[in-house]
């Protein structure tokens, strides 16, 4: 029964999370998918990814690997372009996310509902952090929002938030939560990330 529930919050995890995606050096791509069925992606297996660099200096991550959902394996692939200005593991995290969507949405048939928003800003400062950990300060802006709990909370006091951060480790996706609260300088500091 616990293992069940983990998967459930897995799955919700997944599922709920905005990726966020860099299209240009001053844009970013939010992407939010609800199902309304519960298709959970209990194993991946064999994830290959290619770096491919293009010409005109973009590169492109090309994943490929097998999902077990329902005790059934499907294969899945994704890609993702990106500048080259960024670490190839965050363009592979991205294709990866691209490709688990991609399998989820053929296995739904049609039962999800997919919200896609392009926030532009010219401020170079808005740069996301590489990885955060507890101790790491920055603008609000370089921390993604919980897409569950956007608003603002207080904790002793002190105006915090919860924050969503995706890598790409060891060819897995991990997902991780995280508490930032507000500094005096209007900067805010994580406390805890797990």
């Amino acid at each position: 029964m616990a293992y069940s529930k983990k998967l459930r919050l897995k799955y919700i995890l997944l599922t709920m999370s905005a990726f966020v995606l860099p299209v240009q050096a001053e844009c970013v791509m939010q992407s939010k998918t609800v199902s309304t069925q519960k298709i959970v992606i209990t194993k991946r297996t064999d994830v290959t990814r290619n770096i491919i660099q293009a010409p005109t200096g973009e590169r492109k991550c090309v994943v490929n690997f097998q999902v077990e959902i329902a005790s059934k394996w499907h294969m899945a692939t994704g890609e993702y372009a990106w500048d080259g200005q960024r670490p190839s593991s965050e363009a592979c995290a991205a294709a990866v996310a691209l490709a688990e969507r991609d399998v989820q949405a053929k296995l739904q048939g049609g039962a999800a509902i997919s919200e896609n928003i392009l926030i532009c800003n010219d401020d170079p400062d808005r740069m996301r952090l590489q990885q955060s950990h507890p101790g790491t300060i920055g603008n609000l802006a370089q921390f993604r929002p919980h897409p569950e709990y956007p608003n603002a909370f207080y904790y002793n006091g002190t105006q915090c938030r919860w924050f969503v951060e995706t890598a790409y480790e060891s060819a897995q996706i991990k997902n991780y939560l995280g508490v930032i609260c507000k500094l005096e300088t209007n900067q805010w500091v994580v406390v805890d990330r797990f």
